[in-house]
């Protein structure tokens, strides 16, 4: 009597179909098994030796088959090795099978749990965490290329610390209890369910504070909104921290907010912001001289969405703003050296260059600007005698900006110089401008240093 195995053990689907599951089993255990541990050694190996400090990690834990991914005890010493600069107690990403179709990481939730940051302020604009910032700067940055696409929703931060010793004053600030929730940042066309509600939320130096929210979760768009509002905030007190090796220090500011924070899930996911931003009363100063002040410059945001590129403003009024200008003897202009002292190092270029993606060009509109009152100062130590002259009662007017330029921008101009007045109104592009000037009685006197070097007369 003969007998024969069963038809499904060999038929060759369901052979195929066994060496699938197996080989996806196999995957899944070799990766629960190594991923954890060659990710910890990574994090320690590669954190260590782009911030120069001993970074360390306790446990990561990896669930292939969720693409769960979670990091606990992430810690980075300070500069002596004998404190924490900044640890994390936990991660937690959860990541989408999207993330490998796409190229691109969609993640579906992000909590970073007690986030704790401690900083040093050594005086005269000098931190205790200058040597990771430095090296950060040097590093070789990669050509511009297209923006880095990613979907996450649901981001969340509980129980954030910070705490800054400021040895300058002899002072110490906390901020303790920093929650952010924010339900999503994409930039790719996915919709995911998202059950977090937008909050900013933290107690400073005693004084808590916490923001508003409202959603519509049963709507198709799953709209929310977060709204964000400081009546006034005195700068003053904050400036002792401004570096050092930037060449203007600012000795007064006030700032104002009241902006809202839209999402909707929509095609594409969005996200933008509207309000008001203003900033009264700011003063800039070189070596106790005044380089830059105004009384207030405030701006009008229509729908500003950053992810998209698009920048839509409804406004900006710019009311009393003073600019000292000079020229040395050498020819320098004192905004060319001042903006030397922001740039980082030229970094020497690679010998093999590869070749970078179209960038995303950013869209921005602008309904109207306002500039009154203005005063701009001029001296000029390249000539003999040494030229000086103000613009005074500086008023300059325009609407319908855009970039890329859609149509011509009309402008008008008024100031005056001495008591001469002067008026300019035309339109402009990117690339022709077409202008009419109106001149009263000047006195070429103002202008003797610059015709003596050019005009010499001969008998």
């Amino acid at each position: 009597m003969s007998t024969s195995l069963p038809v499904s053990f060999t038929n060759p689907w369901f052979r195929r179909a066994v060496w699938t599951v197996a080989s996806v089993l196999a995957l899944w255990l070799v990766s629960w098994l190594a991923v954890p541990a060659l990710l910890k050694w990574q994090l320690q190996k590669q954190g260590s030796q782009v911030l120069g400090r001993n970074v360390t990690v306790e446990r990561v834990d990896f669930r292939p088959w969720s693409l769960a991914l979670t990091i606990e005890g992430f810690r980075v010493a300070s500069a002596q090795g004998d404190a924490e600069q900044l640890s994390v107690a936990r991660v937690y990403l959860n990541a989408e099978l999207q993330s490998v179709l796409r190229l691109a990481p969609v993640i579906d939730a992000l909590k970073i749990e007690q986030p704790r940051v401690a900083l040093r302020h050594l005086g005269d604009g000098r931190y205790d965490v200058d040597d990771i910032v430095q090296r950060l700067i040097a590093r070789p940055s990669d050509a511009p290329g297209e923006p880095a696409r990613f979907a996450l929703f649901n981001i969340e931060l509980q129980g954030g610390e910070f705490t800054l010793v400021d040895d300058n004053v002899g002072a110490t600030h906390h901020l303790r209890g920093l929650a952010v929730s924010i339900p999503f940042l994409s930039n790719l066309a996915s919709r995911r369910d998202v059950v977090t509600e937008p909050r900013l939320a933290f107690e400073l130096n005693g004084s808590a504070f916490d923001s508003r929210a409202a959603t519509t979760p049963f709507a198709v768009d799953r709209e929310t909104d977060a709204s964000l509002a400081i009546p006034s905030l005195d700068l003053a007190p904050y400036f002792a921290y401004w570096p050092s090796a930037w060449p203007v220090k600012p000795e007064a500011g006030v700032l104002q907010l009241d902006l809202k924070l839209d999402f909707a899930q929509r095609e594409l996911p969005q996200v933008w912001i509207s309000g008001d931003v203003a900033i009264s009363g700011l003063k800039l100063v070189e070596g106790g001289a005044g380089v830059l002040s105004w009384e207030r410059l405030g701006v009008k945001l229509n729908r500003v969405e950053p992810l998209a590129r698009r920048i839509d403003l409804a406004s900006i009024e710019w009311k009393g703003p003073s600019l000292s200008l000079s020229r040395d003897a050498s020819g320098q202009l004192n905004l060319a050296r001042l903006a030397k002292g922001f740039l980082p190092a030229a970094q020497p270029l690679s010998a093999k260059t590869q070749p970078t993606a179209a960038v995303v060009p950013w869209e921005v509109r602008l309904g109207q600007f306002n500039l009154d009152g203005g005063l701009v100062q001029w001296r000029d130590e390249s000539v003999r005698p040494t030229a000086e002259m103000a613009l005074s009662a500086l008023r300059v007017q325009t609407r319908d900006l855009s970039w890329p330029v859609r149509a011509p921008m009309p402008f008008e101009v008024s100031a005056q110089l001495d008591q001469t007045a002067i008026g300019i109104n035309g339109t402009a592009t990117d690339v022709a401008a077409q202008a009419e000037l109106l001149l009263g009685d000047i006195s070429l006197g103002r202008f003797a240093p610059y015709i003596i070097s050019a005009l010499k007369p001969t008998l």
